[in-house]
């Protein structure tokens, strides 16, 4: 499961990291092409306002990519944080099941104790099914 979401989560960094490039080599492209024309004394100012332009189109991209990066971070880390949630509950759960299976029946408490298993399974079925949403094949 770990190399799956790890595999995913480098998947989605690499498509993004790719659409930012693709950006920015078109955008570079472009402001190549306007910076090659031939310059004369009347040409000189509006080179100078696209190169303006393409300055700010590079910036504009790179905060975005840094923007796009941030975000996968934060998937990444609440991914994580989700596994460490599930495996807690998970051996929370077992350790009830097992002092369950070792106890004489004591009535009410035993009772309440089973209640609370029950919602812990509950709660770590929905973590799982979380992580499988988040982390695609």
């Amino acid at each position: 499961m770990t190399s799956r979401s790890s595999s995913s989560s480098e998947q989605l960094a690499a498509n993004t990291h790719v659409t930012v490039r693709l950006h920015f080599a078109d955008q570079q492209q472009l402001c190549d092409k306007t910076s090659q024309t031939p310059q004369t004394p009347y040409s000189r100012e509006p080179s100078r306002t696209t190169e303006a332009l393409c300055q700010q189109d590079r910036l504009q991209l790179l905060a975005e990519k840094r923007k796009w990066q941030t975000e996968i971070e934060n998937k990444k880390r609440q991914l994580e944080d989700d596994r460490r949630a599930l495996q807690h509950l998970k051996s929370k759960a077992l350790r009830e099941r097992w002092l369950l299976d070792g106890a004489p029946s004591a009535g009410p408490e035993q009772d309440e104790v089973k209640r609370q298993l029950e919602q812990d399974e509950a709660k770590s079925r929905s973590l799982e099914e979380t992580i499988n949403r988040s982390n695609p094949v």
